[in-house]
């Protein structure tokens, strides 16, 4: 039997095992770069999305102590201002007032009515519940945003202010002594109750003045997001993860 052999010309450059592997790296850098824009053009997206809905605005004064804080001019708490947000009780906004910005919480919406009264209820005891905001015909309950142990909660100020405020503006005041908000007004009010001029003082303002709502609290001190928008945060993860 003839057994028959054969001889392949490799030619002068034979193949390289190692080529595979460098195809590899080349694939996996490709990659990289890939993703690497991916994040850029994600980023760019993101920031023109935030930078259009949101309003950067540093806290300056007393007012909604010790919600936010004011050290200095150089090293106060900053928040972000939603200016496509729908508002509700209780959020803290940034209005205008003649020519600057306040920031406050909101007390009542229009069609709301709201008083300060003396609690028939007191204990005689905690001075800074002596006198109460009431917001449609019931005692409003403040206790997720204000520490009645603290000082800056005593309503003695507010409930005198806005006395004489009903009294320059007998007309709006109704039978129960309550004043109706206005289709295009807002009721505000600051956390430090001690130091604030508000709607106690000046009645409602114009709601066409807001500039936005407080969505995200960043603390000078600690450098802590506190609050935020947990639809936005969902949406971006939901992007991430779809993306990704």
């Amino acid at each position: 039997m003839k057994i028959i052999t054969k001889k392949f010309q490799l030619g002068s450059n034979p193949p390289n095992r190692c080529d595979v592997h460098e195809h590899k790296r080349v694939n996996i850098r490709d990659g990289v770069i890939n993703l690497l824009f991916l994040a850029f053009v994600l980023l760019t997206i993101l920031s023109v999305a935030f930078s259009y809905i949101y309003t950067l605005s540093t806290v300056y004064g007393p007012s909604m102590q010790p919600t936010l804080n004011e050290t200095g001019r150089d090293n106060s708490d900053t928040v972000y201002i939603n200016r496509e947000s729908e508002i509700r009780h209780s959020d803290i906004i940034v209005i205008e007032k003649e020519t600057y910005y306040v920031i406050k919480r909101v007390i009542a919406l229009p069609g709301d009515t709201v008083d300060i009264i003396e609690d028939e209820n007191w204990d005689g005891v905690n001075e800074n519940l002596r006198y109460r905001v009431m917001l449609n015909g019931e005692l409003l309950d403040e206790s997720s945003y204000l520490n009645f142990a603290l000082d800056t909660t005593n309503l003695d100020d507010h409930y005198s202010s806005f006395s004489a405020y009903k009294t320059l503006h007998i007309s709006r005041v109704n039978p129960d002594g309550s004043i109706t908000i206005g289709a295009n007004e807002i009721f505000i009010m600051g956390d430090n109750r001690k130091n604030s001029e508000d709607s106690s003082v000046n009645g409602p303002y114009d709601l066409s003045k807001m500039l936005g709502r407080v969505e995200i609290i960043i603390k000078y001190n600690t450098g802590v997001l506190e609050h935020y928008n947990q639809k936005i945060i969902g949406m971006i993860k939901a992007f991430l993860v779809n993306t990704f």
